[in-house]
């Protein structure tokens, strides 16, 4: 887990939803750096997302994709833990989450 700060440009797609022009377009966005492979990889498999953040060692991370399923991004000793399952109940992404703000899906 990197600190908050330690951050790379990484291209992605912002959807038609969350873009301010209406349309799909891409653009370099500031990725916590130990993240960034992970979405990276997502982008380029077609998995569209709206929000990430690597826990800064200070809580799970996560991964909020464009249809509001969140993947999960476990704290661990020895590094990262994903879950093979993305998960869609709000009382396990709470859980899982230990209370982070502004997490899930509307």
């Amino acid at each position: 887990m990197c600190k908050q700060g330690n951050n790379i440009l990484v291209k992605v797609k912002i959807p038609v939803d969350l873009s301010h022009t209406g349309k799909i377009h891409w653009k370099k966005m500031t990725i916590d750096k130990c993240i960034a492979p992970i979405v990276e990889a997502l982008q380029e498999g077609g998995i569209d997302m709206s929000g990430s953040c690597c826990g800064h060692n200070e809580r799970n991370g996560y991964i909020t994709l464009q249809d509001k399923r969140i993947l999960i991004i476990k704290k661990e000793e020895s590094g990262y833990l994903i879950p093979a399952d993305l998960i869609n109940d709000e009382a396990a992404i709470e859980e899982m989450l230990n209370g982070y703000v502004g997490v899930k899906g509307e």
